[in-house]
């Protein structure tokens, strides 16, 4: 069983207090630059400010703050900038941030936890903390009740009813766990104030999401997937109005169409979502089929209503389909400087104050808040203001084409005051795999150009962001295709005279931990040394656990990966031909191997085994492992110290100079 003060320290450190002044100064703006480069610290500490959130009303402001160790939650008044509340959240590893209403200010963390029973083998569990600014209180959500988990397993929106404000959050019952792992859960409502629940809403699978109604509380419709087959549907009073079936995960019910009246519905599927306006008697209205590249849907929180989307590009482009609200966005992006690639970040009920966020070859990181009324504009925070601007690294798309003549777009990072021209390189693979980097300022690679060496993040084929036919041109092609495409762009960068194809090292985390490793034992003759965060080394132990994690061999999460990886399963002789832990021996450079104790994404074991493999063999190898940690480098203190080593590590095998 869970013990309940277990789960409660993970929030037990929040505190409240009152502070009335001027902004912290984790968000006033840095002055002055330097030509010597910032420490490696001023990169890996966490942001100064992220998270930033405007009120519905637009009177006032949330974020975190980070400075040194002291971690915060701040409210201030938008106008004169005064502190109207700060929330000590000491190493909490916070997630979002949103506001339900005009008072409430609600934050989400997670916890690390090795098992849960009837729930999965090991995860990163959801906790929700509601933050009532009138009142100087705080919640922590399902913390009273008896009868449930403590923990949240799906949030699904706010209501405002009586004088209440209510959020409402998928819990499981503790008489619903048991030993083999799927327990479902149910919808309650919960007051943000008192922590009261009421159940709404019973669960019939794992992967169900419910649409409730802002204006009435009312669940006017819910998704159910079976995990194992893969087939959906959506009801709305238990009449089916849409259905299908999908290996990707589960279907969603996104909000109201743009009438407000039918339902918006997301289908996952190799590339980006096939969306579809359905009525409430299951009349599909509109589909948008794969190619559209909607990453994101603007929903109005009011409402429900689809009221705009963010389309996929280098830079995220949002279009609101009412013309007023698209002329006040681009009043505010004029008023920032459309130069300055301004991003929105958020914006109040009806966009006349929004929050804007630019990074650019000058800018490490800026928030601004506008008001799109009067058009007056101010920076508000910054992420990194240890770095100068004389000290960001120019970014840059590139372009170049694989063996097979596949298109490839990738990142490419400068050294601040050097020309282009024979520069040492560093490879950065991003995780996933299906994700991918985009043209901003990135924390781990500014380092690097910092230190004088090009940094090249390639979109590698099986990326997120090019079609459904790019991301499935990467099945089965672990360390194959997905791998030469980026040797391939690194022998394309060495013709043009930009790199120094023989000063290279590889460095990643994750999926980019892997393509680390296999560059130097499933590749070889290309890389001085590989840098390995939380990589995965043992393909057929990644799917084992995958099986372990979900209950099942046949849930969506193991046809992903099998799917991904290759192979017929675990036993599969392809997955050991292509996973660097059984290649340990062919090993030809370095190899740093890091990674979180507490990371339930790639087990632990994964390094240990890389590491037992390559000291067996003779072969050099350097391990560090972070306590407290997990898989996304969580906490300020282990990002240091993990960029502190990975950035020695390559001077020392590939130095710059």
């Amino acid at each position: 069983m869970i013990q309940k003060e277990t789960i409660q320290a993970g929030v037990g450190a929040l505190k409240i207090r009152t502070f009335l002044g001027a902004l912290c100064a984790g968000v006033a703006l840095a002055a002055g630059a330097s030509a010597a480069p910032p420490p490696v610290e001023a990169y890996g500490a966490l942001p100064a400010v992220e998270m930033m959130r405007i009120s519905p009303n637009g009177d006032r402001i949330a974020w975190i703050s980070d400075v040194g160790a002291d971690r915060k939650l701040h409210v201030a008044d938008a106008v004169s900038g005064q502190i109207l509340h700060e929330v000590d959240c000491a190493d909490i590893k916070l997630r979002a941030l949103e506001w339900a209403d005009e008072d409430h200010v609600v934050v989400t963390a997670t916890v690390t936890m090795t098992y849960v029973r009837g729930i999965s083998t090991a995860g990163e569990f959801m906790q929700v903390i509601a933050l009532n600014v009138p009142r100087h209180s705080l919640i922590v959500v399902l913390n009273n009740q008896p009868d449930l988990i403590p923990l949240v397993f799906g949030a699904f929106g706010y209501s405002s009813q009586d004088g209440h404000t209510y959020g409402y959050y998928a819990a499981i019952r503790r008489n619903n766990l048991r030993y083999k792992v799927g327990a479902t859960a149910d919808l309650y409502r919960v007051d943000l104030d008192t922590d009261a629940q009421l159940f709404v809403g019973e669960g019939a699978f794992r992967d169900e999401q419910w649409l409730v109604d802002p204006r009435t509380g009312a669940i006017s419709a819910r998704a159910l997937t079976d995990e194992h087959s893969g087939e959906w549907r959506v009801e709305v009073d238990g009449n089916v109005v849409d259905r299908g079936k999908s290996d990707y995960g589960p279907a969603r019910v996104e909000g109201f169409d743009k009438d407000g009246v039918g339902l918006l519905i997301a289908e996952p599927t190799a590339g980006d979502d096939l969306i579809r306006e359905v009525s409430a008697n299951g009349v599909v209205s509109r589909e948008v089929k794969d190619g559209a590249s909607i990453n994101q849907f603007e929903i109005d929180r009011r409402t429900g209503r689809w009221i705009g989307e963010v389309r996929e590009s280098d830079r995220p482009q949002v279009k609101f389909f009412d013309p007023a609200l698209q002329a006040r966005l681009d009043t505010a992006t004029a008023a920032v400087g459309p130069d300055k690639n301004p991003v929105l970040v958020s914006y109040d009920d009806d966009l006349s104050r929004v929050i804007l966020r630019t990074e650019n070859d000058n800018d490490a990181g800026t928030w601004w808040l506008v008001d799109t009324r009067t058009k007056a504009v101010k920076a508000v925070g910054q992420a990194y203001p240890d770095i100068p601007a004389d000290q960001v690294g120019a970014v840059s798309m590139i372009d170049w084409k694989a063996a097979d003549g596949l298109e490839l777009h990738g990142v490419l990072t400068l050294p601040p005051g050097k020309q282009p021209k024979n520069l040492p390189l560093v490879v950065l693979p991003h995780g996933g795999p299906q994700v991918r980097d985009y043209p901003h300022f990135d924390w781990w690679a500014q380092a690097f150009a910092a230190r004088g060496y090009a940094v090249f993040q390639p979109n590698y084929r099986g990326s997120a962001g090019y079609g459904e036919a790019f991301v499935a041109a990467g099945f089965g092609q672990w360390g194959r295709k997905m791998q030469t495409d980026v040797s391939d762009g690194v022998a394309e960068m060495g013709r043009r005279g930009v790199i120094d194809p023989k000063r290279a090292c590889i460095v990643g985390g994750s999926y980019g931990g892997y393509a680390a490793l296999a560059g130097v034992t499933v590749q070889h003759g290309l890389y001085r040394c590989a840098v390995s965060w939380g990589g995965v080394t043992d393909l057929p132990d990644m799917q084992i656990a995958a099986y372990r994690g979900s209950g099942s061999r046949s849930s969506d999460a193991t046809r992903y990966w099998r799917r991904f990886m290759g192979g017929d399963g675990p036993k599969s002789q392809d997955l050991g031909a292509v996973s660097p832990a059984k290649l340990a021996a062919s090993a030809d450079a370095p190899i740093l191997l890091m990674y979180g104790h507490d990371d339930v994404v790639v087990l632990p074991r994964q390094s240990v085994e890389m590491a037992n493999a390559l000291k067996s063999a003779g072969k050099p190898v350097e391990v560090q492992v972070m306590p407290g940690e997990d898989h996304w480098l969580s906490r300020g203190a282990t990002r240091t110290a993990m960029l502190k080593a990975s950035v020695a590590f390559v001077e020392k095998h590939n130095p710059a100079d």
